[in-house]
């Protein structure tokens, strides 16, 4: 197993990581770095790492792997600096939500480090290390994308495996596509919720009549807008194609409720009954 670990960039996944591998690799030390290490070293989760700094470069440079959380805008900057540092033997990880622009850019920087990109399919609409959690990664899915580095990539299996992870193998276009489905549209079908319902009310009238639906379905707008403008432009034709099917299913709801074929929209809304029950 690893004999140390570093995490970039500690909000609400690098936190939840570095807690996930404290519960179950107590004895495994972890160095901590995030912009924001003197406020998060007040907190008592943290005790969890063994060293926290603002400072890439305190890491030590013969750590076995280290796992990127940082933005996605960030991510590239910081392999850069990372690549500089350390040994050739430390394997690099990132849990970014796009893959294919990250990894044909990283490609052209020729790494001398082994790199296995991998996406961690958990969250919540709040960020910061005070959101962190030593569950948030139980049993859920996570990705990692196809490389060449088969060893390396078969002991972080092995690793993700034993913290409760469902670890999934794709290549980056494919997962770039189902993230889209799954996370991206939702999102922001949220954010378009919200601005339908507030363009003609008040929020004091909105917020005195939704109840558990409204308030469920417009969860994921509360996420930050920074990862939101990110996830845009690194996987915008991903997005821009889902898009393109909801606006589709949504102009074929409007059409038959408009038309009054009731039959038809009773097996559309059946039929995905259905399916929602199978998933």
């Amino acid at each position: 197993m690893y004999q140390s670990i570093g995490i970039i960039g500690c909000g609400l996944i690098g936190g939840s990581l570095a807690l996930s591998i404290h519960k179950q690799f107590p004895t495994i030390p972890l160095y901590g770095i995030d912009p924001k290490s003197d406020s998060i070293k007040a907190h008592p989760q943290a005790s969890c790492f063994k060293h926290l700094s603002s400072t890439l470069t305190d890491l030590p440079k013969d750590i076995d792997i280290i796992f990127i959380a940082t933005p996605i805008h960030n991510t590239l900057k910081t392999i850069k600096v990372l690549s500089n540092h350390i040994q050739e033997s430390t394997v690099l990880t990132d849990v970014t939500s796009t893959k294919e622009s990250l990894l044909k850019t990283i490609e052209e920087l020729s790494l001398k480090n082994p790199y296995i990109s991998g996406h961690p399919m958990a969250g919540k609409e709040i960020t910061g290390f005070e959101a962190a959690s030593e569950t948030l990664f139980k049993e859920a899915p996570y990705v990692l994308i196809t490389n060449s580095h088969q060893n390396q990539e078969e002991k972080l299996t092995t690793f993700l495996t034993k913290m409760s992870c469902r670890v999934i193998k794709q290549t980056a276009q494919k997962h770039d596509e189902l993230v889209a489905l799954v996370s991206h549209l939702p999102y922001l079908t949220a954010t378009a919720l919200i601005d339908v319902a507030t363009k003609e009310n008040s929020q004091e009238i909105i917020k005195s009549i939704y109840g558990p639906g409204f308030k469920d379905s417009t969860r994921l707008a509360a996420s930050s807008p920074d990862w939101g403008s990110d996830i845009c432009d690194q996987n915008k034709v991903a997005i821009t194609n889902s898009l393109d099917k909801m606006i589709q299913s949504l102009k074929q709801l409007k059409s038959v409720i408009q038309t009054s074929e009731i039959e038809t929209l009773k097996h559309i809304l059946a039929s995905n009954k259905q399916k929602k029950d199978e998933l």
